[in-house]
């Protein structure tokens, strides 16, 4: 706009045109100089709403104003922009007056007639520069602020594991082929035995170049580390750190991959990768709709490789993961690690992950609160014989009782299975001491010549054999269903 304002200054001092005085003289420069300041002011307002209709701040004292008003969307700076368009109406105005002082002292023949028009002409040019700037149409107030899509994302930098039967071999085979610059902190839980140690971080540091050790809580995540949930202790994710938890079982497990997942989750949203590896029953399902419904990567195993296609299969059905072959994992994972995402596109956490893990972390609020995600089904805990309640996430059916065990439904079956198997045991173990006692009981009544009282007896004791055989071929025929189902969900 400098250009088209023109630079103005005071008119040259009369010379051939002296015989008209001095009174001409000074007020023509009078109002040369009133055009120059118009016109400074002029081109200060033209960059200011210049600047503003960009989104930039106008200058270092409308840094926040602009700032706010790009947040909030244009919405603020409405006003600001009509108050600037006026005043440069004004001074569209103020150069149309400068231009005619200009005509007016040409016209007296006062200094250089032709600057005194040239002048003229630049004011004019401004006053219309002006007036084309303040008629400009302003943006919808809809419009989003300027900001590039780029400026807010970020990369995945958590991979969250889960394992159980046949997982270890896996496990040893993917770490072995990461590279020791992995950009990703590493979870693991591994369904353990709680009496039986620690020594999976271990096994898992040897398999490659990647450090691994037992998570000890409370700690920052890391790139290039490997945390291995500890036996008997669940793993979450809390605000950036580790947290180690004994809170309830679920599925029967402690740790459980479940509560990792879901915690990661919560956390970290579309920067986490999940990954399900070979295991029984369903684990790892219900964390992996989590990651899902965060936005972030869900993988498995394929389950037509894994020694025990449970999980893997589960993850696929409930949450529609990616099954990978297990060559094919460390290539995928870092493929998925080099992409890009946008951590605030992601859905906020659910309700119902923050209560689920405010409960797997035993929170006193969570814990005692008598709002309980679901409503009653009807069943029974197998671990406190408490009720359930039933839970639906994304088509999936899952149950939790008052004190925090969780199950999935077919973990919930197994495990009343079990119940079952133990009670026929119970049964028959009863059935054959009753038989034993009454057969005890004829021997004696015959041998003191009670002969119909020794009769019953071994009536009695034939009947309870007969049902004890009937007990023994159900537990040997099995209550159909998988073998493989039985040790994976004994309480861990």
């Amino acid at each position: 706009m400098d250009a088209e304002h023109g630079e103005i200054g005071e008119p040259s001092r009369p010379g051939e045109h002296a015989e008209h005085g001095d009174d001409a003289w000074d007020r023509a420069a009078s109002a040369a100089r009133r055009g120059e300041e118009l016109a400074q002011r002029s081109r200060e307002l033209t960059d200011r709403l210049t600047r503003l209709r960009a989104g930039e701040p106008a200058d270092p004292a409308d840094a926040a104003s602009a700032a706010d008003a790009e947040r909030a969307g244009r919405r603020t700076s409405e006003d600001a922009r009509a108050r600037l368009d006026q005043a440069i109406r004004r001074s569209a105005a103020a150069h149309d007056r400068a231009a005619a002082a200009h005509d007016r002292a040409a016209d007296r023949h006062v200094g250089d007639v032709a600057d005194h028009r040239a002048r003229a002409a630049a004011h004019r040019r401004g006053a219309e520069a002006d007036r084309q700037l303040a008629n400009a149409p302003a943006p919808a107030p809809d419009e989003p602020p300027s900001r590039r899509p780029e400026d807010n994302m970020a990369r995945r930098d958590l991979i969250v594991v889960g394992a159980s039967a046949g997982g270890i071999e896996a496990l040893v085979t993917l770490l072995g082929k990461l590279p020791a610059d992995l950009p990703a902190t590493v979870l693991v839980v591994v369904h353990l035995s709680p009496t039986g140690g620690n020594a999976l971080a271990a096994i898992l540091d040897r398999a490659g170049p990647l450090r691994a050790r037992t998570a000890r809580g409370q700690e920052t995540l890391a790139v290039g580390e490997v945390i291995v949930a500890p036996a008997g202790q669940h793993l979450l994710v809390l605000d950036g750190r580790t947290a180690l938890s004994r809170g309830p079982r679920e599925n029967g497990h402690r740790p459980a991959v479940d509560v990792l997942f879901r915690s990661a989750a919560r956390a970290a949203g579309a920067r986490v990768i999940s990954l399900v590896l070979s295991g029984a029953l369903d684990d790892g399902a219900a964390g992996s709709v989590a990651v899902r419904g965060r936005g972030g990567a869900v993988l498995a195993q394929a389950p037509t490789e894994a020694l025990y296609p449970g999980m893997p299969q589960a993850a696929v059905a409930a949450a529609g993961a990616e099954a990978v072959e297990l060559a094919a994992l460390p290539d995928r994972l870092l493929a998925l690690l080099d992409e890009e995402v946008d951590p605030d596109g992601a859905p906020p956490p659910s309700d119902l992950i923050t209560k689920e893990t405010a409960i797997a972390d035993m929170e006193p609020d969570a814990i005692e609160s008598l709002d309980r995600p679901g409503h009653p089904s009807g069943y029974s805990c197998p671990d406190c014989h408490g009720s359930l309640f039933s839970i639906e996430e994304r088509g999936m059916r899952r149950f939790r009782c008052r004190v925090g065990h969780a199950w999935s439904a077919d973990s919930l079956l197994a495990q009343h299975d079990l119940a079952v198997e133990g009670a026929l045991w119970m049964a028959l173990r009863m059935l054959e001491e009753k038989a034993a006692l009454s057969a005890d009981l004829a021997g004696r009544a015959r041998a003191n010549d009670q002969l119909l009282t020794a009769d019953r007896f071994m009536v009695q004791s034939e009947e309870l054999g007969g049902a004890a055989d009937l007990i023994r071929r159900l537990l040997v025929d099995g209550l159909d269903r998988e073998e493989q189902a039985v040790p994976d969900v004994r309480p861990s």
